[in-house]
């Protein structure tokens, strides 16, 4: 198993050759990925904020979004679960 910090080391040497778009676009994940952990915290008070972004009309759009994003995670989470490799043959 990797020591922690040399995985730290090894994260932070990988951002340091990204550029600032790969940079913004990581961050942006990350960010996805902390909404996640703290959904799955706090489910009710989730789909407490969802219901009043719905509710009202410019907030239509940004919860439209977030489920969009938990539809993506959850197939990303499916699909890591079945990665074992498949063949398929077309006769």
């Amino acid at each position: 198993m990797v020591e922690p910090s040399s995985a730290r080391d090894h994260l932070a040497s990988k951002i340091s050759s990204l550029s600032d778009l790969e940079v913004a676009e990581l961050l942006e994940y990350i960010k996805i990925m902390e909404s996640m952990r703290d959904q799955l915290a706090s489910p009710g008070l989730f789909e407490d904020e969802v219901a009043s972004l719905l509710a009202s009309g410019a907030g239509a759009r940004a919860a439209e979004m977030a489920a969009s994003l938990g539809r993506a995670r959850r197939r990303s989470v499916r699909g890591s679960f079945s990665s074992a490799p498949t063949t398929s043959y077309l006769a």
